[in-house]
């Protein structure tokens, strides 16, 4: 029998294309962008020396300390070792976030960053914060063992950088800061509780007995959106300077440096239309130091949220623009005999008014546009004038068709019936009295 040999030719198989790296810089860039988190792109970017030099490159910077959670959570039984765990990772994640801003300042102008962001507060389902300042405790779910590494130093260094090199968006998450968080520990346990923290949060007038570290406010002429949560650091607001570009901007957690003694002005002036002529959404929350505050807005400010400003007096917008407007928790507005409150906002469709002047001192220019009005304080007791603010707005705003009052009623007025009294004079003011 006739044998032959059948040779076959084996080609091995085709070796998958690198696709993704023949993408040009501004393309891969791109996609990077999507990255949760700056530790993400590093890592992206390690299999190649290609890759790395565009981590040098990338326009979005994300730090997060991510969510919080307790030792038993995970199972652990030890929870201090795994608060000092937890800790130790926040202090990685900050001197990361400070090589990464060296290494960007040292590549040059042309790497700008569009999106920033630094989250060194917990977040979680459950996270909230319960801080009225000068009479809570810590005011986040989640312990902050990081706060001593947050220096004044480090943040006036990180919104350096984002006045030279972001043009996007920008987002700072503090929790206390390190001059602040001792101060704060020592009037805890020297006295069990919070009075001694007017100290360390205080205006200025009440904080001789530390020294007060000045961080101020970037001078950004190309970012556009900004919101700083400084966890009770003293801020300066620059003497010159504009927002070109801002059309968000949040304030948080702040007290304004009583050393200038008008830095609540110069405020005023860095938010209005001069210095700010994009701006539509401002919003200013557990900012001590803001005892007069003038507004001339742009004609694009649509919404306006003044929440716990607890030294404010003074207070006058003009928004020809304005469409929702907050005042709450500005514990001294309605109460100094030396406050006033004018409003201009002819097109205004929505005021929380939570703090309201007397109306012989209330301007409310705009007050017939409203049309849905929330958190109306209205009391049962008290003397005859304590309600002459809400009565005043109801009369005023006829053209609301939404109506959100909060009732205080004083259970203690033994064999009284308050609410029908309430009641009686509400109906004379939405005219339905029989």
């Amino acid at each position: 029998m006739a044998s032959s040999n059948n040779t076959h030719d084996v080609t091995p198989p085709a070796v998958d294309a690198d696709i993704i790296s023949e993408l040009n810089d501004d393309v891969l860039l791109h996609i990077l962008g999507f990255l949760p988190s700056a530790r993400d792109v590093a890592r992206a970017t390690m299999p190649s020396k290609r890759w790395r030099r565009l981590w040098a490159l990338v326009p979005v910077l994300r730090f997060a300390v991510g969510p919080g959670s307790f030792a038993d959570e995970h199972g652990e039984v030890d929870r201090e070792k795994f608060a000092v765990s937890r800790r130790d990772a926040a202090r990685r994640l900050i001197t990361a976030v400070d090589a990464t801003l060296l290494a960007r300042r040292a590549a040059g102008e042309g790497n700008d960053v569009d999106v920033m962001e630094i989250a060194l507060v917990y977040s979680s389902v459950d996270k909230y914060y319960v801080c009225s300042y000068g009479m809570e405790r810590r005011y986040y779910l989640h312990d902050h063992r990081h706060e001593a590494d947050i220096t004044l130093s480090r943040v006036d260094s990180w919104l350096h950088f984002v006045e030279r090199h972001v043009k996007g968006s920008f987002t700072l998450e503090l929790p206390l800061v390190a001059p602040v968080a001792p101060a704060l520990a020592a009037a805890e346990s020297e006295e069990g509780r919070l009075a001694g923290s007017q100290k360390c949060l205080g205006n200025g007038q009440r904080g001789e007995e530390i020294d007060v570290e000045v961080v101020e406010l970037p001078r950004s002429t190309r970012a556009e959106v900004m919101s700083l949560t400084l966890g009770y650091a003293t801020v300066s607001v620059p003497a010159t300077g504009a927002f070109r570009a801002l059309t968000d901007f949040t304030l948080h957690h702040a007290v304004l440096d009583a050393g200038s003694g008008d830095d609540d002005l110069r405020l005023g002036h860095l938010l209005s239309s001069s210095c700010c002529p994009r701006l539509r959404r401002l919003s200013l929350r557990h900012v001590a130091g803001v005892a007069t505050l003038r507004l001339d807005a742009a004609a694009t400010l649509e919404e306006l949220r003044l929440v716990h400003l607890p030294d404010l007096q003074w207070l006058d917008v003009d928004a020809p623009g304005l469409r929702l407007l907050r005042v709450g928790g500005c514990s001294r507005l309605p109460y100094s005999d030396s406050s006033a409150m004018a409003i201009s906002a002819p097109r205004l469709e929505e005021f929380s008014c939570e703090s309201l002047v007397d109306p012989e001192r209330l301007e409310f220019n705009g007050a017939a546009a409203v049309r849905r009005i929330k958190n109306l304080e209205i009391m049962s007791f008290g003397d005859a004038d304590d309600n002459a603010a809400a009565v005043w707005l109801l009369k005023n705003c006829y053209a609301v068709d939404h109506l959100k009052v909060k009732l205080e009623i004083l259970l203690a007025q033994q064999g009284k019936v308050p609410f029908m009294g309430i009641a009686r004079k509400l109906s004379y003011v939405f005219g339905f009295a029989s």
